[in-house]
C-alpha cells in the first residue's frame, strides 16, 4: 500500500527536546492537500497520515480534506498522529465517524514532564488505542514505570522507539540494562500488545527488511507541497541510505537487528554498540524462557 505522509504543519505546542521537527508557523492550505492527493490517488490501496509538528493546530484543513476526498472513496486509509493535548469531543467524534486512525504520542506519566502538559485520559482512552512513546536521554531511566503507567491508564497498544539524537546511547552505560529489563518485563506480561524499537530492534521469527518503504511506496509532502522521501527528510540533507549491518558481531546476533535508517544524527551502528549488548544480556537471561523462544526462534 502507497503511504503518504502529510507534514500539515512544523507549528507544535510543546517543545520536546528530542523532536526533529524544525519548528515554524508553517501550515498546509487545503489547496495544497487537493493537489497532493490528485497527484497520488489511482483508485489503489493507499493512506494518508497527518503529521507535523502538531497537526490539530492545522485542524480545520485537515477536517475539510477529509471530508472532500471521502465522497470520492470511502475506503481510503487515514491517521493522524498528535500529542493529544488539542484532541476535544468533536474532533474525535469526527475522526470515529470517518474512521480516522489516531496514533498518540505520549511517553508515560513519569517523562510526560519532558515535553509539556499532562493529557485528559479519561477522554483519549474511550477513543485512542495506540501509544507512540520515544526513549531519550531525559526518560530512559523510567522506561518500565512509563510502559506500566500507560497500560495501566487504559491504552491497549504501545509502539516504542529511540530518539535521533544517537550519541546520548554512548553516554549512559545503564541503557542496555534499562532495555533488557523491559524486553524480560514483556516476557513476563505476554498479554501485553508492545511493539519494541520497530526501527532497530526485531522481535520475531522474520528475515530483516531490505527497506523500510521510504522513496518506494512511502513518500512525505512539507506545508508548501515538496515532495520527499520521507518526513524526516524535510529538516536534513542527508542522503536516504537503509542499511543491514552485516559485521560478525551483527551476523552472530542478526535474530535482533532490524536494520536502520540513516538520517539525521544517525550515522552509528546502534546495532553494534547497544542491541548486541543488549542481545548478549537476554540469551543469558532469557535462555529458558519459553515465550521468548517463541518469539525469536533461536
Amino acid at each position: 500500500m502507497k503511504e503518504i505522509e502529510l507534514v500539515v504543519t512544523d507549528d507544535c505546542n510543546f517543545k520536546c527536546n528530542y523532536c526533529y521537527v524544525k519548528q515554524s508557523k508553517n501550515y498546509m492550505s487545503f489547496g495544497t492537500m487537493r493537489s497532493i492527493f490528485l497527484t497520488e490517488y489511482n483508485f489503489q490501496p493507499i493512506c494518508f497520515t497527518f503529521f507535523g509538528g502538531e497537526p490539530l493546530l492545522n485542524w480545520d484543513n485537515i477536517k475539510r480534506f477529509i471530508q472532500s476526498i471521502r465522497k470520492i472513496d470511502i475506503f481510503i486509509e487515514l491517521k493522524l498522529v498528535t500529542n493529544g493535548y488539542l484532541l476535544t469531543k468533536e474532533i474525535l467524534r469526527f475522526c470515529k465517524e470517518e474512521n480516522v486512525m489516531i496514533s498518540l504520542s505520549y511517553d508515560g506519566i513519569y517523562s510526560q514532564r519532558f515535553r509539556g502538559q499532562e493529557l485528559n485520559h479519561n477522554l483519549l482512552t474511550k477513543h485512542v488505542k495506540h501509544i507512540h512513546k520515544i526513549i531519550s536521554r531525559n526518560n530512559y531511566a523510567n522506561l518500565i514505570e512509563d510502559v506500566e503507567s500507560i497500560f495501566n491508564l487504559g491504552y491497549d497498544y504501545i509502539s516504542i522507539d529511540f530518539d535521533k539524537d544517537a550519541e546520548w546511547y554512548y553516554e549512559q552505560e545503564s541503557l542496555a540494562q534499562v532495555l533488557s529489563d523491559l524486553m524480560i518485563w514483556c516476557c513476563d506480561n505476554p498479554q501485553k500488545n508492545i511493539d519494541l524499537f520497530y526501527n532497530v530492534i526485531k522481535l520475531g521469527n522474520t528475515s530483516s527488511r531490505k527497506s523500510c518503504g521510504a522513496g518506494i511506496t512511502k513518500f512525505a509532502y512539507n506545508h508548501d507541497g515538496k515532495k520527499f522521501e520521507c518526513s524526516k527528510h524535510i529538516y536534513s540533507d542527508k542522503k536516504l541510505e537503509f542499511i543491514i549491518f552485516t559485521n560478525d558481531c551483527c551476523k552472530k546476533f542478526n535474530h535482533y537487528c532490524e536494520g536502520i535508517c540513516k538520517y539525521g544524527d544517525l550515522d552509528i551502528c546502534i546495532a553494534k554498540e547497544i542491541v548486541i549488548k543488549l542481545a548478549k544480556q537476554l540469551d543469558r537471561q532469557l535462555k529458558d524462557n519459553e515465550f521468548w523462544k517463541q518469539r525469536i526462534k533461536l
